[in-house]
C-alpha cells in the first residue's frame, strides 16, 4: 500500500480528558468488519454459500443486517465474527492493566524493558503539586538506578570474548529496565493496542464504564464514542437498569476486597 493510500484512511479519534487519545485503525478494506460479520452470520440462515452471500451484501450491505440482528436481536455471537482494532494512547499504566484484565485480552503495550521511560509524561489523579512532586521523586529513583544496576549485571554476567560490544551493551541494557520497571508509578503515561472482536469490545467496555477509577471511565466513554462512529451498527446496545446496577455493585464490591486486602498487609 502506498503512502498516498494510507494518507486516504480514516482512521477515528476520539480525544481522552487526561490527555490521552483513542484511535480505531481503519484498514481501508473493502468489506469491512461489520460486513465480515455478517457474511459469516448469513450462514446461519441461508445454505446459499459465500458467492450468494456476497450479492446479498452488495444488494443491501450490512448496516440493516447488524442493527437488526445483533444490535436489535441480541444475536451476540455475530459480534464474534468481526473484529477492530484500537490504539489507546497516553494513559497510565494503572488504567492499561483495566483494558488488559481479560483472558480474551489481545494487544500489546509500550514495552518498559526496551522503551526509557524517563521522558513519559505521569498522570496524577490527585493532580496536586504534592502528587506530582511525589510522582518526580519515584522518576528520579528510577534514573538513579539505571547504572548501578548495569553495573551489577555486568558483574555477573561479564562479557564473553566472542560478544559483539553493541548486542551486549543493549543486553545489558534491557536487563536493567526489566529490572527497574518494577521503580515505575502505576500513574507513568503507556500506549497499547487492543485487538478484540465486537462482543467482546461492547462487553468490556460495560464494564469498564463502571470502574472505580475515574480515568478508566473516561476511556471506557471514549472507547465507546470511537466505535460508535467507526462501526455505527454494531455499538448501540440499549442500557438496561439493573445491569448497570449490578456492574456498579461489581465495583463496589472490589474496592472493598482491595480494601480488606491492604488492611490486612
Amino acid at each position: 500500500m502506498g503512502e498516498r493510500e494510507l494518507s486516504n484512511l480514516q482512521h477515528t479519534t476520539v480525544d481522552l480528558p487526561s490527555g490521552g487519545v483513542i484511535i480505531v485503525l481503519d484498514t481501508g478494506a473493502v468489506i469491512n468488519q461489520e460486513a465480515e460479520a455478517m457474511l459469516q452470520a448469513l450462514h446461519s440462515r441461508s445454505t446459499g454459500g459465500l458467492k450468494n452471500h456476497l450479492q446479498i451484501l452488495m444488494n443491501k450491505g450490512s448496516a440493516n443486517f447488524m442493527q437488526n440482528f445483533y444490535v436489535g436481536y441480541g444475536h451476540k455471537s455475530i459480534g464474534d465474527c468481526g473484529t477492530t482494532t484500537l490504539f489507546v494512547e497516553g494513559i497510565s499504566m494503572l488504567a492499561a492493566k483495566a483494558i488488559q484484565d481479560n483472558p480474551l485480552y489481545s494487544g500489546q503495550e509500550a514495552s518498559t524493558r526496551y522503551v526509557d521511560f524517563s521522558q513519559q509524561p505521569f498522570i496524577d489523579p490527585t493532580g496536586t503539586e504534592k502528587g506530582k512532586q511525589l510522582m518526580e521523586l519515584q522518576r528520579q529513583f528510577y534514573l538513579d538506578a539505571q547504572e548501578p544496576t548495569k553495573f551489577h549485571l555486568k558483574k555477573l554476567y561479564p562479557k564473553k570474548e566472542e560478544e559483539k560490544d553493541f548486542v551486549y551493551e543493549k543486553a545489558i541494557t534491557a536487563r536493567a529496565f526489566d529490572i527497574t520497571r518494577s521503580l515505575l508509578p502505576a500513574g507513568a503515561s503507556t500506549n497499547i493496542a487492543w485487538h478484540t472482536n465486537l462482543r467482546q469490545a461492547a462487553d468490556k467496555v460495560l464494564f469498564l464504564r463502571h470502574h472505580p477509577l475515574k480515568e478508566v471511565k473516561e476511556i471506557a466513554e471514549g472507547t465507546e464514542q470511537a466505535l460508535k462512529i467507526h462501526h455505527p451498527n454494531s455499538f448501540g446496545h440499549k442500557r438496561y437498569d439493573l445491569t448497570e446496577d449490578y456492574q456498579d455493585n461489581i465495583a463496589k464490591i472490589i474496592i472493598t476486597i482491595i480494601l480488606i486486602l491492604q488492611l490486612n498487609l
